[in-house]
């Protein structure tokens, strides 16, 4: 299991990477629904893959206590959490445009790499 963890946890960015790419590719088409999901699906997965949490037990109260128990700072664990809400309240609500799309997306490429800084200085 130590072996599993730490290849999810070593391959965790490059997947995000992968699924960012996709999704600013339906940025570019216009396709909200489809974007918001598979940004979500990023920031799930990297979350998942780089704390170690099973997806059975993934969801934000544990990602919020993982993060602090590994002296993740309140505000980027807070970034996270806002960035998840953000997704859920804009895929399903009507009136979020390109602005809003690439905004939330430069936002998720940002609290990605200062969770990828903090790993790495530790």
């Amino acid at each position: 299991n130590a072996d599993i963890d730490f290849m999810k946890t070593k391959r965790a960015n490059k997947i995000a990477l992968k699924r960012l790419r996709i999704a600013d590719k339906l940025l570019r088409e216009g396709n909200k629904t489809l974007f918001y999901q598979e940004l979500m699906k990023a920031i799930w997965n990297y979350l998942s893959d780089q704390l170690t949490i099973p997806a059975a037990e993934l969801n934000k109260e544990n990602i919020q206590t993982n993060m602090s128990m590994r002296e993740i700072g309140p505000t980027l664990i807070q970034k996270f959490s806002d960035i998840l809400n953000e997704c859920e309240f804009a895929s399903y609500a009507p009136g979020s445009g390109n602005a809003e799309m690439s905004n939330i997306y430069q936002e998720s490429i940002e609290a990605i790499s200062k969770l990828e800084e903090h790993f790495k200085k530790k």
